[in-house]
């Protein structure tokens, strides 16, 4: 009984998701369409009402702002303590490959963090 209750959780968890990305887009969309709307009732061309929505569009350029070595240290966090609770729990051993395999992308992501340091500083 428990597992059906947990794959039903589960399965309207994961399609809810796309619901909730779909209805916020569209509410965007429709937002913008209605500021487009008032624009052109008020009197602007619509070369201008396209040039201003394309320019909200993109996004601002900047320098990349992450911290360097963040996403390294946070996969091997995760993946460590993966692994180390498969220690503790003797009987469950499933979690060691997802531990594994995270611990590793983090060691590979602070390698990579490592040879790139010198965009970093720029």
């Amino acid at each position: 009984m428990d597992e059906k209750v947990i794959a039903i959780v589960a399965m309207l968890g994961g399609f809810s998701i796309p619901l909730f990305w779909f209805y916020f887009d569209y509410k965007a969309k429709a937002r913008r369409a209605r500021v487009a709307e008032k624009a052109l009732e008020v009197g602007a061309s619509p070369e201008e009402v396209l040039s201003a929505l394309e320019a909200t569009d993109k996004q601002p350029e900047s320098k990349d702002k992450r911290l360097p070595y963040r996403k390294g240290l946070v996969l091997c966090a995760i993946g460590a303590a993966l692994l180390f609770s498969v220690e503790h729990h003797q009987g469950e051993r499933e979690m060691n490959v997802p531990g594994t395999i995270l611990l590793f992308l983090g060691v590979a992501f602070l390698l990579s963090d490592f040879f790139n340091r010198k965009s970093f500083r720029e």
